[in-house]
C-alpha cells in the first residue's frame, strides 16, 4: 500500500436521476426543518398593543379599546372585534360599553397583516366603581349645610367607597381590597395596602390643591377601580352675625357693610369658617377687634363677640374691624370690617 491512500471511483452509472432527485428532495427539506427550528410567529403583545381608556371603566360607562403597532400596517390589515359574542368593528379602535358592576364583557380582537401573519387576543372587562369622599379639619358655625373647605396648612382626610361586586352578585367586604394612594402623583407607601380606605395628611403651606387619588383592586387583581379629587384651598374668612338678647344668633343672615340699629346697643358674632379647628374660641385662634382703629374689648368669655353700645342722646356711627391669626398655622389669617350706626338713648327710649 506503501502508505497511500486508495482512491474508489464510482461508475457514473450509479447516479441515476432517482438518486438526484432524491438527494435534492432531502437537502430542501432539511433546510426547512433548519428553518423551522429558527421561525417562530411573535405573540399579540408583541407587535401589538391594546390599550383601554379609561384603564378601569365603571359600571355602564363608555370606553375606547384602542390598537397600536410600530411593526404592521394597522390600516391595512384585516381587523376583526367581538364583544358578548357579536361582531362591533373593524377599525384600530372600537368603542364599547362596560356592563353593570357583577358582570363581566368578554373581547376578542383578531388582526391579519398584510403580510398574512394573523394575531388574536380574548380579554375581558368587569368593572368596579370607587369613590373618594374628602373632608376637612376646619370649622363652620352650628347648623351650617355646606361643606368644610379645606385652607391652607389645615388637615385633610379622604375615604375611598368601593362598590364591589362578585359574579354571584355580593358586593365585596372593602377590608378585604388592596388600596394605593397617591397624593399628587407621589405613592404613599404607608398609607396603603390591603384594609386601608382611610388616608389623612397635612396640606401644602404653599397654597396649591391637593390631588388625591386612590386605585383599589381585589387581592387576585380580578376586579380593580381608581378615582381622583382635587381639592381647591379656600381661604378662611370672617363672617358677622347679630346676636339677639332674646333670639340667639340669627345664623340665617349675615351682617356686613353697614348695620343700623334703633337700639342703644347692638350685639355681633364673628364666626372663623375654615380656619384649622373645630371651636371658634379654639385657644390657637387670636382676636383683635378694633373700633374706631382703637383696641377694643370682647364679650366676657366669647372672643369672637362684641356688643356696641350708645350711651349719648344722639345717634353715633362706629367702624369696626377684626382681624383672626391661626398662631399654630401662622399662614392662616383673615381680616373684615363693618360700620355700625346706633340711634342714642333718648331715640331708644321712645
Amino acid at each position: 500500500m506503501n502508505g497511500k491512500s486508495r482512491l474508489t471511483k464510482i461508475p457514473s452509472w450509479k447516479i441515476t436521476p432517482f438518486l438526484l432527485l432524491g438527494i435534492v428532495a432531502v437537502a430542501f427539506m432539511a433546510g426547512v426543518s433548519a428553518a423551522g427550528a429558527q421561525l417562530s410567529i411573535p405573540e399579540f403583545d408583541e407587535v401589538i398593543s391594546l390599550t383601554v381608556l379609561p384603564q378601569s371603566p365603571k359600571p355602564n360607562e363608555k370606553f375606547t379599546v384602542i390598537l397600536r403597532s410600530s411593526s404592521i400596517n394597522l390600516d391595512g390589515s384585516v381587523i376583526s372585534w367581538s364583544a358578548g359574542g357579536k361582531s362591533v368593528g373593524n377599525k384600530p379602535s372600537v368603542e364599547l360599553t362596560a356592563p353593570s358592576a357583577g358582570r363581566t364583557l368578554n373581547i376578542s380582537v383578531s388582526v391579519i397583516s398584510p403580510e398574512g401573519v394573523g394575531f388574536r387576543k380574548n380579554f375581558s372587562v368587569s368593572p368596579a366603581d370607587v369613590d373618594i369622599l374628602w373632608q376637612a379639619d376646619t370649622y363652620t358655625p352650628p347648623f351650617y349645610q355646606g361643606k368644610a373647605l379645606h385652607s391652607v396648612d389645615s388637615n385633610l382626610k379622604a375615604v375611598a367607597m368601593p362598590n364591589f361586586i362578585n359574579s354571584s352578585g355580593a358586593p365585596l367586604n372593602p377590608s378585604n381590597l388592596i388600596y394605593t394612594w397617591r397624593l399628587n402623583g407621589e405613592v404613599k407607601g404607608s398609607e396603603s395596602g390591603l384594609g386601608r380606605n382611610t388616608f389623612s395628611w397635612r396640606g401644602s403651606m404653599f397654597f396649591r390643591p391637593s390631588n388625591v387619588e386612590v386605585e383599589v383592586k381585589t387581592r387576585d387583581g380580578g376586579l380593580s377601580a381608581s378615582a381622583s379629587a382635587i381639592i381647591q384651598i379656600k381661604s378662611p374668612q370672617i363672617v358677622f352675625y347679630e346676636d339677639s338678647p332674646i333670639l340667639g344668633v340669627n345664623y340665617k343672615k349675615a351682617v356686613g357693610g353697614e348695620i343700623s340699629s334703633e337700639q342703644k346697643e347692638v350685639s355681633i358674632v364673628a364666626e372663623p369658617y375654615y380656619f384649622s379647628g373645630f371651636s371658634a374660641v379654639s385657644g390657637a385662634l387670636e382676636y383683635n377687634w378694633r373700633i374706631n382703629n382703637q383696641a377694643a374689648e370682647t364679650n366676657a368669655g366669647r372672643k369672637n363677640a362684641i356688643t356696641l353700645r350708645n350711651e349719648s342722646v344722639e345717634g353715633v356711627s362706629s367702624q369696626v374691624s377684626l382681624e383672626i391669626k391661626n398662631l399654630g398655622r401662622f399662614l392662616q389669617f383673615a381680616r373684615d370690617n363693618f360700620s355700625v350706626f346706633l340711634s342714642g338713648a333718648q331715640n331708644s327710649s321712645n
